[in-house]
Parts: C-alpha cells; structure tokens; sequence
C-alpha cells in the first residue's frame, strides 16, 4: 500500500520537507500515482513514532484518502500516549474539513493549553464551530459558558 508524501509527513511529526529529506536520506523510492507522490508504506512505518506502528493498514489507508473520521480516531490515540503534537496535527486536518469531533476536540485542547500554548478566543470559536454543527459535547461546552444566572435588579 502506498501512501502520500503529506501523510507521511503527518504520521512522522514533521514537515513535508522534512519527510521528502528522510526519503532521500534513505534512498527510498517513490512513485507519482494519479499525480500525488507515493511511497511504500512498508518502506516506511518504521520511522513512525513506536507506538503508532501497529495501526491498521485499513485506518492509514482512510488517513490518506482524507477521512476526518479517521483523522481524528488517529488523533485520539495519539492523545493518550501524550503524543500532543502530532494528534494537534491530526486534528487541524479533520477540523479544516468542518469535522464536529475534531473541531471541539482542538477548541478544548486550545481552552487547557495542552500540547499548545492556550488561546481562549480560538478555543472557543473551534468549540462554537462544532457546536453549529450539532455536536453534543460542545453545545454543552457553549451552554455552560453561556447559560448562567444574572442576579435581578433589586428595586429600592
């Protein structure tokens, strides 16, 4: 299976730049296929980060096709080994695709600073995102920021 040069660029961590650098560093082949370049997937996932060697070959091959869904479940995992980083990566291509999961996933890391500097305004707009778009946890997210009781004027 081949993937592109993007997504290995995204499964290492780096840029593409930096991805094209490893291919040529290590003489590994690529190939154009449907005017994207490819590499071997098995020429690769060895320079993966350790602890995402094992994913399947049908969720990698989803990730390059530009699943958000898939995008994000990659992310996720990421988030629990504490591979911040890379998940945010992950995420920010899910979100750019107006993914709900992605997007309040992103808006709440942005909100704790974790694995980011801490930006309230675009946490909040990632989180107002998802939540125009149905998604659950963040109307509740919205509706907590949102649904607090004022103290009436007292008439003296």
């Amino acid at each position: 299976m081949k993937i592109s040069i993007d997504t290995l660029a995204k499964f290492l961590g780096k840029s593409e730049r930096t991805a094209w650098r490893l291919l040529s560093d290590n003489m590994i082949k690529t190939e154009i296929v449907a005017g994207k370049t490819k590499v071997e997937l098995n020429y690769v996932r060895s320079y993966f980060n350790q602890n995402i060697q094992n994913l399947t070959d049908d969720l990698i091959k989803s990730c390059d096709l530009g699943d958000p869904s898939a995008e994000t479940d990659i992310a996720v995992e990421l988030l629990e080994m504490g591979n911040y980083k890379e998940a945010i990566i992950w995420l920010n291509s899910a979100a750019d695709k107006n993914f709900p999961d992605s997007l309040q996933i992103l808006g709440d890391l942005y909100l704790k600073g974790i694995g980011t500097i801490p930006d309230y305004t675009k946490g909040i707009m990632l989180i107002a995102k998802a939540a125009t778009l149905g998604h659950q946890i963040a109307l509740a997210q919205i509706d907590g920021l949102t649904n607090f009781s004022h103290p009436k004027p007292s008439i003296v």
